[in-house]
């Protein structure tokens, strides 16, 4: 019993095929549920106005690719014949899935007599039957062993990029269904992220999330209206605004993504970037009316196309990056490779042609949107991550760098505390002994004045020399605690400049003789010989000098240069004091 039903099944099928394949005529049974009817309609362009009667003659074969249906604004006849080879009548919907198709008009003939007309399209708003669809619908009743002529006439601003399909009532519901719930699934999970993404931007303040809310809500109504879903759920009795919201969805998809896509890369601020963001702005608020009221397929793709601009500098920019090893430009691409890729197939399928329909294209760039929508998410949650661990260790960078400024400080007052203890330690030491020192030398200049033998003579001399040198030690003790505590002044006195060089030799002459060295002194005969200085300050450095030169050369001689410099830059005439030794020298 059940192989002659799946032989008969068989040669249904085969018998179909064979019909199908030649242009304009196709055999029916009724264990087929479902016929493609894309490739066997015959068309030409429709001439005139008038489309209550239609053309017999003139019919071409549906090419994949005709050239013809990817024209803007055009209208068209198209005819096949049916014939039914059961033995009972069927009655079989014809859908033809394009939305966007904005009047059709179905008229039957019945062995070349007219039997019956109907309307449907945009333009016709009660045009849908019981099976509520979007699409083009029409019934047809197919008499037993008939042959049924169907002229179709469809016209539309848009291309006509289309696939017509006759269903079994039963089938096509169920068929409907499916589809229903398979779209109402896809945009769900975009409508979630979107949802998601707004509440996250409210409770995070990260604008990145608000961007990515405003790019997932354009692209759910971009989505909504490219699947036809708006004329039939949200402007059921205004079929045709689809056509008018279209536009407007891809130039506000365009300039969302666009403002997310500078964001997410963190070029936002640069200043071309950001004239390139203001330029898109303005172009949107320019143009976005024009377009909605144009209803032209044509401006719809232009006003697209420039937002393809800078879209495609930011993915360069992007690509160029990601090859360099940056995360977020490389989470940047992998989102957005499936929709491009997808892109450029279907951009291939419309210049070359593979015969895809408009309802198989759109369900793929849904599905496609889908897994962008959640890839995004997922690289937004990533880099958020990434942008709070940044900032996490920035913060924790303030907070030693912080700690360890207070530590500084403390070790700075630290430091403070001790040399002023110590200061004041050495300039109370300084004073303390300076006044028995003083006693001291005084009492052997009152001893080198009374009679003593040439042995006690020196004795004395040694004391008063040792009690010298010991009090300019104190005094440049004092003098050091008087640099550090911000004290130190210079005296202004006039002062005997060769008597404070002879000092300054007879000084040092016992040192040089020691060491077996010349101790010269040249004066230049420009220099006077009295002048205004701190004889104290002068005779310390130039005494470190010459302790310094005699430590440091062990054989040759040692010269105390003065000079005179007058220049005209120079408010007064100044003295120039060199010490030079045959030593091994310094930096």
């Amino acid at each position: 019993i059940i192989l002659p039903a799946m032989v008969k099944r068989c040669l249904c099928v085969l018998l179909l095929l064979v019909a199908t394949g030649s242009y304009g005529r196709v055999v029916l049974d009724e264990s087929l549920a479902q016929i493609d009817l894309t490739q066997s309609w015959q068309y030409q362009p429709s001439q005139d106005f008038d489309i209550s009667v239609p053309p017999v003659q003139g019919y071409l074969p549906v090419d994949p690719r005709p050239d013809a249906f990817n024209e803007y604004n055009r209208a068209y006849w198209l005819h096949v014949e049916l014939t039914n080879s059961s033995s009972q009548t069927l009655t079989r919907w014809l859908e033809v899935e394009n939305h966007r198709i904005r009047h059709a008009r179905l008229l039957v003939y019945e062995n070349g007599v007219f039997i019956s007309q109907q309307d449907a399209g945009l333009s016709i708003p009660q045009s849908v039957t019981s099976a509520s669809t979007n699409h083009p619908l029409f019934e047809i009743n197919l008499p037993p062993d008939k042959r049924i002529d169907l002229y179709l006439h469809i016209s539309s601003r848009d291309t006509l990029v289309w696939k017509s399909t006759l269903w079994e009532p039963l089938a096509f519901t169920s068929h409907l269904t499916d589809r229903r719930a398979l779209l109402t699934l896809l945009l769900g999970i975009i409508a979630a992220l979107a949802i998601y993404n707004l509440v996250f931007a409210v409770v995070t303040r990260q604008r990145l999330y608000l961007h990515l809310s405003a790019v997932l809500s354009a692209l759910l109504v971009l989505q909504i209206t490219l699947q036809g879903l708006g004329s039939v759920y949200i402007w059921a009795q205004h079929p045709g605004f689809d056509i008018y919201i279209f536009g407007p969805s891809i130039m506000l998809f365009g300039l969302s993504l666009v403002i997310f896509s500078q964001a997410f890369l963190r070029i936002q601020d640069e200043p071309f970037q950001r004239r390139v963001c203001q330029a898109t702005l303005i172009y949107t608020l320019l143009f976005i009316i024009p377009v909605t009221l144009a209803q032209d397929g044509r401006a719809i793709v232009a006003a697209g196309f420039l937002y393809a601009l800078p879209l495609a500098m930011l993915g360069t920019r992007a690509v160029r990056q990601a090859v360099q090893g940056v995360r977020v430009a490389r989470d940047y691409v992998l989102a957005f490779s499936p929709l491009i890729m997808l892109i450029a197939v279907l951009i291939t399928n419309r210049v070359f042609g593979f015969g895809w329909h408009s309802d198989f294209t759109s369900l793929l760039l849904l599905l496609c949107s889908v897994l962008v929508a959640m890839s995004l998410a997922v690289a937004l949650a990533s880099h958020i991550r990434t942008l709070a661990n940044d900032q996490h260790k920035a913060e924790q960078a303030t907070v030693l760098a912080r700690i360890e400024a207070a530590q500084s400080s403390l070790k700075a007052e630290v430091a403070e505390s001790a040399a002023a203890a110590k200061t004041a330690f050495l300039a109370t030491m300084s004073h303390e002994i300076r006044t028995p020192m003083n006693g001291v030398l005084g009492m052997a200049d009152l001893l080198e004045n009374t009679p003593l033998t040439s042995q006690q003579s020196t004795y004395v001399e040694t004391l008063r020399r040792c009690g010298q040198t010991l009090m300019n030690i104190l005094n440049d003790i004092l003098d050091f605690s008087k640099v550090e505590a911000g004290h130190m002044t210079l005296e202004q006195i006039e002062i005997d400049l060769f008597a404070l060089l002879d000092d300054l030799v007879i000084l040092h002459r016992d040192q040089v003789n020691r060491r077996g060295l010349s101790l010269y002194v040249w004066i230049a005969a420009d220099v006077p010989s009295r002048v205004t200085a701190d004889p104290t300050r002068l005779q310390q450095v130039l005494s470190n000098l010459l302790n310094n030169a005699i430590k440091f050369t062990d054989s040759g001689n040692i010269l105390i240069r003065l000079d005179r410099l007058d220049a005209p830059d120079m408010p007064a005439p100044q003295l120039k004091f060199q010490v030079i030794d045959d030593g091994i020298g310094m930096d």
